[in-house]
């Protein structure tokens, strides 16, 4: 535009082959006029491979001359300038040379698009395959349980053995708590990724929250020793409780099935400045160092990775993002693993003079 002191505008092809302004909206006004006649001037370059419009052998009434750009593989797209006078050899050698470089340059951008598209198409083909074969995994461990211990409760002789018959309806209870535990997590991670989950946030007694997850997981900790310590005075926070439970709940029962038996358990409450810090710390296996920067990523099996799926922990990083707050998991010295998390606290709002709390 600066060497021909005359206004320009890039036409790329969309999905259906048509013409469409490229570049932002608010150049519109430095651009040529695109009218439905002109654009068809433009298409008929593009379908050509050749020069059109003002100027030119080919529709010279059109206000701009729009040159096809071409590369080796095609007309990539089309370089219109409303040009003010015919412009010399020289110079249609300069704009055509011009038009090639450009053409080039949306060439490398669109061949970059295109292997970005073909990453995330391959990408989400390999997630797809992964998460069929290890749902079909999850789901027929206690499925099978279930029905192996409902089969067994209808033998005759279960009735004279009250001992392995409580034992066989524990196994199908347990069974099914760890299949709507699997449930709960899909459907968890399916409202993060689609946008729809929406937290229903009010001020919120850490003490209770803390309360209400100990009462959850007690089963799941009852061969460990479980340790609370919260700080006294902790102020009302913001959140989604039933969320952040949700949050607890899966790290305690990942401190619980992936660290011995009897082996300690504790979860920590405080303050520190204007965020509440919430930590699960165990005495289990931990994670290897080198995967520690992947320990909430989907799908990451072995560890601490929550369940068979490897979601415990994304759901976890998630549902706290989702409350502005975060999430890191670290090794401890002597073994194990902490999570560390951090809420922002809020100023409580003022209530007005002579209305009740």
């Amino acid at each position: 535009s600066a060497l021909f002191d005359a206004p320009v505008r890039i036409l790329l092809p969309d999905d259906n082959r048509r013409l469409r302004p490229a570049g932002n909206d608010s150049r519109a006004a430095n651009d040529p006029p695109m009218d439905e006649r002109e654009l068809g001037v433009a298409t008929w370059a593009f379908e050509h491979a050749h020069p059109a419009g003002k100027y030119t052998d080919t529709l010279p009434t059109a206000l701009a001359q729009h040159v096809p750009m071409q590369t080796a593989n095609g007309t990539v797209g089309v370089l219109s300038i409303g040009l003010r006078d015919r412009l010399s050899t020289q110079q249609s050698d300069l704009l055509s040379g011009l038009a090639s470089q450009t053409a080039l340059a949306v060439e490398r951008e669109q061949l970059d698009e295109a292997a970005k598209k073909r990453s995330v198409l391959e990408e989400s083909e390999r997630l797809s395959k992964t998460l069929l074969n290890l749902i079909s995994h999850e789901l027929r461990t206690p499925v099978t349980a279930i029905t192996g211990a409902a089969s067994s409760l209808t033998e005759p002789d279960i009735d004279r053995d009250p001992v392995s018959r409580l034992a066989l309806q524990r196994s199908i209870q347990a069974s099914a708590g760890r299949l709507n535990q699997l449930i709960e997590n899909l459907l968890d991670m399916t409202r993060l990724e689609s946008g729809t989950l929406h937290l229903n946030a009010d001020w919120t007694d850490v003490t209770d929250l803390i309360h209400a997850v100990r009462e959850r997981a007690a089963d799941e900790l009852a061969g460990h020793e479980f340790i609370v310590d919260t700080e006294p005075g902790l102020p009302l926070v913001r959140m989604d409780v039933s969320l952040m439970e949700q949050v607890l709940y899966n790290l305690l029962r990942n401190a619980a099935l992936y660290t011995p038996a009897g082996t300690r358990v504790r979860l920590n409450a405080l303050r520190e400045g204007d965020e509440l810090v919430l930590a699960v710390m165990d005495r289990g296996p931990g994670i290897p160092d080198a995967e520690l920067p992947r320990a909430f990523d989907k799908f990451r099996r072995g560890g601490n990775a929550g369940n068979g799926l490897g979601l415990g922990l994304s759901i976890c990083k998630g549902l706290v993002e989702a409350h502005r707050g975060s999430i890191v998991a670290e090794n401890r010295s002597g073994g194990g693993l902490r999570v560390v998390i951090r809420l922002p606290i809020e100023p409580m709002p003022e209530i007005p003079e002579g209305k009740d709390e």
